[in-house]
């Protein structure tokens, strides 16, 4: 029997704690994905997977280049088979921010669970998902975390049934998928 399992990954999050230890993404996030499938099947056997990716995208008014930039990685995303949710974007001080992507996770990591996935992976250190983990949990859910070592995360690490290092999912991924040179922020 086939184990069903969701991989949900808070890009902006992911991605801060990527930076932090001198990486700057993934040339292709699918990869990353399918690292994390063979660990799930290697732990649990054959899994169903659903890959997906949480992020915004400014407004062709906000800027048009960034816009099409972010399009152009979300489809890249879909191509692969990663389910894209998007949240909003807004300016302060033209600065970006998004808006609504936590509360799409946590929607989400409660949605599966109540739909009966018994594995979800979250690769996020962010302490605001608690209360869905743990709903998740009563629900009968397996909740595993991606952090960072280099991230204090306590409350994140207490509240998850499992973490794994992002560190060594790193050392099961090629080098040549990982993008070190800082490329042009999306």
């Amino acid at each position: 029997m086939m184990m069903r399992s969701a991989i949900l990954v808070d890009e902006s999050n992911a991605m801060e704690q990527l930076h932090e230890i001198g990486i700057f993404g993934f040339k292709r996030w699918s990869v990353f994905y399918r690292t994390i499938e063979q660990i799930l099947a290697h732990s649990y056997g054959n899994v169903e997977v659903s890959q997906r990716m949480y992020s915004a995208c400014p407004s062709k008014q906000m800027d048009i280049e960034r816009h099409y930039r972010r399009l152009r990685f979300f489809n890249a995303l879909r191509k692969d088979g990663i389910f894209v949710r998007q949240g909003n974007m807004y300016t302060i001080n033209g600065e970006f921010y998004q808006k609504g992507v936590d509360m799409l996770i946590g929607l989400d990591l409660y949605e599966l669970s109540l739909n009966s996935v018994p594995l979800l992976f979250l690769f996020s250190s962010d302490g605001d998902f608690i209360p869905a983990i743990e709903k998740a949990q009563e629900n009968g859910s397996h909740v595993i975390a991606v952090v960072s070592n280099h991230r204090s995360a306590d409350i994140m690490r207490q509240a998850v049934d499992e973490v794994v290092s992002l560190e060594s999912l790193l050392e099961c991924i090629p080098e040549r998928e990982i993008i070190i040179d800082n490329p042009v922020v999306a």
